[in-house]
């Protein structure tokens, strides 16, 4: 019940962020495509900060092995995710954008308040461990499916 309780309070957030967005837009502080400048933000400095900032705990030889796991158990979770890609691409007729989509989901936005909620801060690092090999493999691999290039 309070993992619930939990994801709807951050589903219900990240609806009002959405809210104040169209509002800011609707009220002429910021355009549409202004959206570009906040994602190179979020890409670039928000998203690293986090991962940075979870790894400011007691190095100790647990967490080590605890983060090892956590990095392969990420990479195999992407090994299936674009497996099954690969199959639905012709059934569901997946343009190159959606399959991206499909395979790199934006984890961070609930994963790491939700492990810090349920878990506590000590246990962020896990989380941030997928979410490292996740923008690795989504500015290697996804960007050569989004610019199809072979290489």
């Amino acid at each position: 019940m309070q993992v619930s309780l939990l994801l709807a309070r951050q589903i219900i957030q990240l609806f009002l962020i959405l809210l104040m967005g169209y509002a800011t837009v609707k009220a002429g502080l910021l355009k549409a495509s202004d959206s570009k400048v906040i994602s190179v933000l979020m890409v670039y400095l928000v998203c690293p900060c986090m991962i940075l900032n979870a790894f400011q705990i007691e190095d100790t030889p647990e967490i080590r092995k605890g983060l090892v796991y956590a990095m392969i158990l990420a990479a195999a979770m992407h090994v299936v995710l674009l497996a099954v890609t690969a199959l639905l691409r012709r059934p569901l007729k997946l343009d190159m954008v959606e399959q991206v989509n499909t395979i790199y989901s934006n984890a961070g936005a609930l994963v790491i308040p939700l492990v810090q909620e349920l878990l506590g801060q000590d246990y962020v690092i896990y989380s941030s461990a997928y979410i490292a090999v996740q923008l690795i493999l989504l500015w290697t691999q996804g960007k050569n499916m989004l610019c199809e290039e072979e290489k």
